[in-house]
């Protein structure tokens, strides 16, 4: 099977329903479906949370162990996440983004239906009870694909590197 071309469209995900919301306001995200790929096979297929706020593209721990991905082989760094320093492993490896047309069991997932990319990973050293186990930011997500995101819409669409700059005017 053949890579559906770009661009791909996924609907926002809402996480928490107005009457649960203490504004009674839906909490919508700009979710996806990802997986990382490592020396040891493929994760899971998780929620990865696109976020233009975080400078790293950053997962839990537990996605590099399914993936086989040895953190003793990062960079040790600390990152501030939340307003409190976290310690990750930085790694290079590789991630799939699972194509939202497809929802069977393996569906956009599968190595044929889904976008892969080499990029560098910030795996945390412990991260427990995560509101999202992977969260795709400006390193190793936002500078390999163009991105819109559109609360109004309620959308998120993914789409080569640089297709925005051919519509904007001479900045």
């Amino acid at each position: 099977m053949m890579v559906r071309p770009l661009p791909w469209a996924f609907p926002y995900v809402m996480e928490r329903a107005p009457e649960r919301h203490p504004l009674g306001r839906a909490v919508l995200r700009p979710i996806v479906e990802a997986r990382v790929v490592g020396p040891g096979g493929e994760s899971s297929k998780y929620a990865a949370l696109i976020d233009s706020g975080s400078d790293y593209t950053l997962a839990a721990p537990i996605v590099a162990m399914e993936a086989g991905i040895d953190l003793r082989n990062g960079r040790p760094t600390t990152l501030q996440v939340g307003g409190a320093a976290r310690d990750i492993w930085v790694v290079d490896a590789t991630l799939r983004l699972c194509d939202p047309t497809l929802s069977d069991v393996d569906g956009g997932c599968a190595p044929g239906n889904a976008i892969e990319w080499q990029t560098e990973v910030g795996f945390f050293e412990r991260w427990h009870e995560p509101p999202f186990p992977m969260i795709l930011g400006q390193v190793g997500f936002f500078d390999v694909f163009t991105v819109t995101l559109s609360r109004f819409t309620q959308a998120v669409l993914v789409d080569e590197i640089g297709r925005l700059e051919t519509r904007l005017p001479n900045l």
